[in-house]
């Protein structure tokens, strides 16, 4: 499985970073309805991979997130793809911190491996945009 782009098809997590890794800020900010911001980056993330249901899954998550303290302003939001399509989605206040939020997705055809974002004081962002 993966994403095809007009040059090539995007199977790894690896792939879709290298894809991305232009976004090193952002012109535009765009609203969601669950009260955080996403850039330009994460619209990108989303078009190429139709992974707009990341989006959401976060808004899902956003109530829980913004009563911790300590993942109110930054934390570390992972997918983590395996082979078999299914995937592990985590929110964690840091890198070596514990999973605060998990969530088990039984399909995805989003590209295998991890890929990480960062909610920063209520900006969705992709780590090159940090």
């Amino acid at each position: 499985m993966g994403i095809m782009t007009k040059e090539k098809q995007i199977t790894t997590a690896d792939e879709l970073e290298n894809e991305l890794s232009g976004y090193i800020g952002t012109e535009l900010w765009y609203r969601t309805p669950y009260g955080f911001l996403y850039t330009d980056g994460v619209q990108a993330l989303a078009k190429l991979c139709g992974a707009w249901w990341l989006i959401d899954m976060v808004g899902s998550h956003f109530p829980a997130i913004n009563k911790e303290e300590d993942l109110r302003y930054f934390c570390l939001i992972t997918l983590d793809v395996a082979k078999d399509e299914r995937a592990i989605f985590t929110v964690k206040a840091d890198t070596d911190a514990p999973e605060q939020i998990r969530q088990d997705i039984t399909y995805t055809d989003f590209p295998e491996g991890k890929f990480e974002l960062f909610l920063c004081q209520g900006v969705l962002m992709l780590k090159s945009e940090y």
